[in-house]
């Protein structure tokens, strides 16, 4: 007797062709954008300004200058859906703003923004935002516009507009699913895990946010599973005692749970040995001088270098980002010598700032902090690099 088949095979020949056709788009769709340049002069659409004191079009682009806040704003028309706004400036002082949009169907007042700063440098600045993350964004938003709290005084070159479509968002998911963070200090207590995004720059941006802007692929997983189990739920309740089909579908689920496990185990032996080759390449690999330890680069050649010149000391002051560990280890590196802040600094004579372009000698030979003297008078007896050097306090 021929065993059943649990399948048709005529009905599956007839699918193939489909299921060619849906998978088709994932090699041919690509990202669908659209613009609006400023530069030369170029105003295409019509834009008002609110509060701004003076809106101009120039050769640079549109010249938005301000000492009160003030706001721009266009109706839009995209012919595409929108999932990243990205605006081009070109900024002479540090401003805070928003990129402002109105929902189809809410109060004609009502706008969501996402705040942005701006700061001061040369050549264009570039503001690329995963806005699909937010809530509230209308991918056919009716009007848009940007927002500054604070004196302005900027030149607004381009606005682009970009959307992917739903194969696209698919096989950015899984790329995703593969995107690996860095070792960082936390990642000690815990891993984010497998996300998904669903943009090319939301995956680019994955990891610069705490949280991720991005949702778990844990979601999917158990919407695998409950789904799963309630098929054999309803195969044990709709078929009875039937022991062939209970036993199909409990050994479909038991192969269903333990490929997701294999690909979860799989990920996360990638993750790990992604750490260390990382580690490898980056740190055990380079001599001394040229090694960088994860996210605190070549600090640890830095505290090896400045020990000789800091132990005839009991304390030296440290300026360094915030954000880091650079205080404990050095604590533990330059033992029994410790390091302290510049307001505990009081008769160290041994300064080291590490990573700090804004800490500067005045003309007093004073360091200073956002303008603000913040030692005695000195100098500066080695330099490793911008933002980083050795000073001697009374030299």
């Amino acid at each position: 007797m021929e065993a059943q088949r649990w399948y048709n095979p005529s009905v599956l020949r007839r699918a193939l062709p489909l299921l060619a056709l849906l998978l088709l788009p994932l090699s041919v769709h690509a990202e669908e954008q659209s613009l609006f340049d400023f530069r030369g002069g170029r105003i295409e659409q019509n834009w008002q300004g609110t509060g701004l004191e003076r809106v101009e079009p120039t050769r640079e682009g549109l010249l938005l200058r301000s000492a009160v806040p003030g706001s721009l704003a266009t109706t839009l028309s995209p012919k595409h859906g929108v999932d990243a706004v990205t605006l081009t400036f070109l900024v002479r002082s540090d401003t805070k703003g928003a990129l402002l949009w109105h929902a189809h169907g809410e109060g004609e007042k009502t706008f969501h923004q996402i705040p942005f700063t701006l700061v001061k440098q040369d050549g264009p600045a570039t503001l690329a935002m995963n806005t699909a993350y937010f809530n509230g964004w209308d991918r056919y938003a009716d009007k848009i516009g940007i927002s500054f709290h604070e004196p302005v005084d900027v030149t607004l070159q381009t606005i682009s507009f970009q959307g992917w479509s739903v194969p696209e968002k698919a096989r950015e998911a899984w790329k995703t699913f593969w995107t690996f963070d860095a070792m960082r200090s936390y990642s000690i207590n815990f891993l984010w895990g497998p996300l998904l995004t669903f943009s090319p720059l939301a995956r680019t941006q994955l990891f610069d946010h705490e949280p991720p802007f991005a949702i778990s692929a844990n979601r999917i997983f158990y919407l695998l599973l409950g789904g799963a189990g309630l098929v054999l739920l309803a195969l044990r309740v709709l078929k009875g005692r039937d022991p062939r089909r209970i036993r199909g579908a409990t050994l479909s689920f038991l192969l269903l749970t333990g490929s997701l496990w294999m690909l979860y185990d799989l990920r996360m032996g990638l993750e790990e040995m992604g750490y260390l080759k990382h580690d490898y390449e980056t740190y055990f690999s380079q001599p001394l001088g040229k090694r960088t330890f994860r996210n605190i680069s070549f600090f640890p050649d830095l505290a090896l270098v400045i020990s000789p010149a800091i132990r005839d000391v009991s304390r030296f002051v440290l300026i360094a980002p915030p954000d880091g560990p650079y205080p404990a280890y050095l604590h533990y590196m330059t033992y029994p010598t410790i390091p302290v802040d510049p307001q505990d600094g009081n008769g160290a004579t041994t300064w080291l700032v590490y990573n700090r372009p804004d800490v500067r000698l005045n003309a007093e030979r004073r360091l200073t902090v956002n303008g603000e003297p913040v030692s005695p008078p000195g100098m500066i007896v080695h330099s490793f690099a911008s933002g980083t050097f050795l000073f001697a306090v009374g030299t």
